[in-house]
């Protein structure tokens, strides 16, 4: 086998579980260090100074003596050299490059070096996990693999700073998350006016850093009450408009001019979704602006709390709540996706449906949150981001469609009925007699989460049936 063709053989040398990590020094460089000191040091105490003068070292035992001190501290300070010089990960026009050697270590064997071209990658996706904001987790997919890199601040292994310019370069798509990423990282700064601004001298455009403070008016007409929440996608606050309360999305635009006069356009894939849906199960958009280089989606507050809050907060949901709540979904996707073309809404998540003490069938449930939305009008679609445990396979293959929110939806069903996300990829079936919910509520959610997709609704007019079904089977009862 050619190994140096084997990209999972590669990735496979640097984690069992798929992450790239940096290399491991103490393997080869360092033992080899600090054996030739020690020698040192042997030799000199042993040859280079008489025992019986050890406490009155004259000049020449003296110096014997810091020898090995001298080879220990210049071998240690040529460390960062030589691990920058060997980097594993870098990135080019060209595409990422990887660079090993069959030995595990970072001299000693001719490197294998694998370059993935960026017209190979299929899905590229960048994202800092909460618990450490310093890490960078890259995921790619190409036409016949998948993998995955961690990334963290400073490392001399990788030329993090060239990777995030070439990715942003790339994939235009990326560069509000990229900037997001830098600028709240706490060493980020000359990263981010590196990867930005370089070439134009926008530092001025922006005047606020800080997020909205209540009070704060935009637009003229829209004053801050208070930030309701943040995520990868932006930040959303409450405020008060002309119309009463309503919620005001906040995306960060790249300091340069040609991401400021693209933001400012109206067909912004989201608003120009938004500005055509009319539901009593989804949020109005009322506005759209950009204003010190942000750009604002403003729509219908939804007063409620979300389906996860809910769960969260009083645990497993009755049978009776769950169908009347997974019917509510179902006559809001049946909209979406009778829409010319059909929009599917890629994440029907726990998260993204508020519920109100209004009943479902009233307009008590709404399904909110379209980031990830696209029309299937045939043009190419690149999903960035998701919830995986919410996921069908074709949404990660980039070929969604809208049974790919019945299957979100299902898994939706299956979060009320266990608190608890279900496994990512993975048909769910359910024990109704241990859950104690009827035979055919645990059916719809099978069928409805099915791997393929011709096992699952085709419609979500027939899974709305399909539950008012369970319905009339328990007044039967």
């Amino acid at each position: 086998m050619d190994k140096e063709d084997d990209m999972d053989w590669l990735l496979n040398e640097f984690e069992e579980d798929g992450l790239l990590e940096p290399p491991e020094l103490s393997s080869g460089l360092i033992p080899l260090v600090f054996g030739i000191s020690m020698v040192s040091l042997i030799v000199c105490l042993g040859f280079g100074i008489p025992w019986h003068n050890f406490y009155r070292l004259d000049e020449s035992s003296f110096l014997l003596l810091l020898l090995p001190l001298l080879i220990l501290t210049g071998a240690i300070a040529l460390l960062p050299g030589l691990a920058s010089s060997h980097r594993l990960l870098s990135a080019d026009q060209d595409g990422i490059r990887l660079r090993y050697n069959l030995s595990g270590e970072l001299t000693g064997r001719e490197n294998i070096e694998e370059t993935i071209p960026w017209s190979a990658l299929t899905e590229f996706a960048i994202d800092s996990p909460f618990w450490d904001p310093a890490l960078l987790i890259v995921n790619f997919r190409t036409r016949d693999e998948n993998g995955s890199f961690r990334l963290g601040r400073g490392t001399d292994w990788a030329d993090e700073s060239g990777f995030l310019r070439l990715a942003a370069e790339k994939f235009p798509e990326l560069e509000d998350k990229c900037a997001a990423l830098l600028e709240n990282r706490p060493e980020a700064v000359p990263t981010f006016t590196e990867l930005w601004l370089d070439s134009l001298e926008t530092e001025h455009l922006r005047k606020r850093r800080e997020e909205l403070e209540s009070g704060t008016v935009l637009d003229g007409r829209y004053r801050i009450k208070r930030r309701i929440g943040a995520g990868g996608q932006g930040t959303a606050y409450l405020a008060e408009g002309p119309g009463g309360d309503c919620l005001l999305k906040e995306y960060i635009i790249p300091e340069t001019i040609e991401a400021l006069a693209a933001a400012q356009k109206m067909d912004n894939r989201e608003a120009g979704i938004m500005k055509d849906l009319s539901h009593q199960g989804l949020a109005r958009l009322e506005a759209y602006f950009v204003e010190d280089m942000r750009e604002y989606l403003v729509s219908e507050f939804v007063d409620g709390k979300s389906l996860r809050q809910l769960v969260e907060e009083s645990g497993p949901l009755p049978q009776a709540r769950i169908i009347a709540i997974g019917s509510a979904i179902c006559d809001i996707l049946e909209y979406l996706h009778g829409l010319s073309p059909p929009v599917v809404h890629l994440d029907v998540t726990p998260e993204n449906i508020m519920v109100s003490s209004t009943p479902p069938d009233a307009g008590g449930v709404h399904l909110v949150d379209f980031t990830l939305a696209h029309r299937l009008d045939g043009t190419t679609t690149d999903i960035i981001g998701g919830k995986h445990s919410y996921m069908p396979p074709e949404q990660f293959q980039n070929a969604p469609c809208p049974e790919s929110d019945i299957y979100s939806l299902g898994c939706t069903i299956v979060f009320m009925l266990l608190a608890r996300d279900p496994e990512p990829l993975e048909t769910t079936v359910l024990d109704a007699g241990e859950l104690g919910i009827s035979p055919g509520l645990a059916a719809v959610v099978s069928k409805a989460t099915s791997q393929n997709i011709e096992e699952r609704f085709g419609r979500a007019s027939e899974m709305r049936e399909a539950l008012g079904l369970l319905i009339e089977l328990d007044n039967a009862d």
